[in-house]
């Protein structure tokens, strides 16, 4: 029964994230107007949120459990299967769609290559749904439904399912704009780089290596921070960089009281001696060797974690 009760609802989870990517596909090519760029963006983040929990309800159904649900599953899992005890409470409550986000890109790594662009579709939707703010154009319209369109085909294929299944009359046009998108934003990063470097060579590049040396320790204190950071190496001068997290929360009514659950976004690299700056879809085109935030978060605080 679990098993077959999983399998349902991946399977309507998966048809109603069908539906509302090829709503936003039609909408974003039918031209730009306000209440459509609403629509769209609603259904874009839907599919994100829906595509999200599909990928953790095909693991275990218990992942998307929410609040004091949670502890009901733990009691399961510590006291074993082969005990009787009373059946815990039915619910139809899951975690929200953020989380649903963080936790399924750490289970499928492949989806790791779209959080940073995925964040800001939520954040266009929860903008169209809760405040009626649309996006301004249809050059903006048409980067969300592509940055929506990247994670779905990723996620698509983490269910075992086939590109062409998930869109339909929209593959040919989907493969084209997530194709462009990518190659639009590696770009970018690609010339920040390159820029960056040429900075660095012209200014620090020219001096021998004990100035050089004097300089870099000048200019390394003035590293940025967020509230989570880590060193990397500046893939523009090979200097220590900083990549930098943001801690995110959201809030829900849950059984009389407000739960929150956090979780990490990626906001970007920041280089003090060359002063290379990327974004966080940036960071993710290039595909640099990052450590994962939630590990940085445990070293950080480990005593913290020991006294547990």
């Amino acid at each position: 029964m679990p098993g077959d009760l999983a399998a349902a609802t991946c399977d309507r989870l998966f048809a109603a994230a069908r539906y509302h990517a090829a709503r936003a596909q039609a909408l974003a090519a039918a031209g730009w107007n306000e209440h459509a760029a609403l629509d769209a963006a609603t259904c874009a983040g839907t599919v994100v949120e829906l595509l999200s929990k599909a990928v953790l309800v095909r693991r275990d159904l218990r992942l998307i459990a929410k609040g004091e649900e949670v502890h009901h599953h733990l009691l399961d899992l510590i006291v074993g299967a082969n005990e009787q005890r009373p059946g815990r409470p039915a619910s139809r409550g899951s975690i929200d769609a953020q989380v649903a986000l963080a936790l399924a890109g750490r289970l499928e790594l492949r989806l790791g290559d779209h959080l940073a662009g995925v964040q800001k579709v939520l954040h266009a939707r929860n903008e169209a749904v809760h405040m009626a703010v649309a996006l301004p154009s249809q050059a903006a319209l048409q980067t969300l439904v592509a940055q929506m369109a990247g994670f779905a085909t990723s996620a698509v294929e983490a269910l075992g399912h086939s590109s062409s299944e998930f869109w339909g009359e929209h593959a040919g046009a989907v493969s084209l704009g997530i194709a462009e998108q990518a190659r639009t934003v590696r770009q970018r990063a690609i010339a920040e780089v390159a820029a960056a470097k040429l900075a660095y060579d012209r200014v620090l590049g020219a001096l021998d290596e004990t100035a050089r040396t004097q300089v870099v320790s000048l200019l390394q204190p003035r590293a940025e921070h967020d509230d989570l950071d880590a060193e990397v190496e500046c893939p523009a001068c090979g200097h220590v960089a900083q990549v930098l997290w943001s801690a995110e929360a959201d809030g829900e009514w849950d059984h009389g009281e407000v739960v929150y659950s956090s979780y990490f976004l990626l906001t970007g690299l920041h280089c003090p001696v060359c002063g290379l700056r990327l974004d966080g879809e940036e960071v993710e085109a290039l595909e640099l060797d990052l450590p994962d935030p939630y590990d940085v978060a445990a070293q950080e605080n480990l005593e913290e974690y020991l006294k547990w």
